[in-house]
């Protein structure tokens, strides 16, 4: 569970001052230790979600409707996914972000599976665990898109 808070405070590492995070928390972190029976339902909400079936572990992420800049809500919650995934990676675990939003049949299944107040929008789910094997970083670098003005 202490690697589990570790992840989770990367998260809340946000690059910029205007969110508050006490005031105006745009992230609700759901930390949901592996049950079957949920894990197997949320499984169903992304044509990609099928490994949460047997992850150890999952963050769901969500944001409050009612924060300050809405139209940022996306965009930081975007940081925090890459921020988990990285402090995942560097402690040697391997964690997959499974996109929701900006989908919103799917933001609303994980929203009525979870239960999620009202207020709030179901962001992504992060599953994380031991990696069943060890893949080299793939360059994906491409000049061709690279542009100097």
């Amino acid at each position: 569970m202490l690697a589990v808070t570790g992840i989770v405070r990367h998260g809340f590492l946000l690059p910029h001052k205007i969110l508050h995070f006490h005031q105006n928390c745009v992230i609700i972190l759901y930390i949901k230790h592996h049950n079957t029976e949920v894990y197997h339902v949320l499984s169903k909400t992304s044509p990609y979600a099928g490994l949460l079936a047997n992850a150890p572990q999952a963050i769901i992420t969500a944001y409050r409707k009612d924060c300050k800049i809405p139209e940022y809500a996306q965009i930081d919650m975007s940081i925090a996914m890459e921020n988990m995934w990285l402090a995942t990676d560097e402690i040697g675990l391997g964690g997959v972000w499974i996109g929701i939003a900006p989908v919103k049949e799917r933001m609303q299944a994980v929203e009525a599976i979870l239960k999620l107040p009202e207020d709030q929008s179901a962001f992504g789910i992060f599953a994380l665990g031991y990696p069943a094997e060890e893949k080299k970083q793939e360059d994906r670098y491409d000049s061709a898109r690279v542009h100097f003005l």
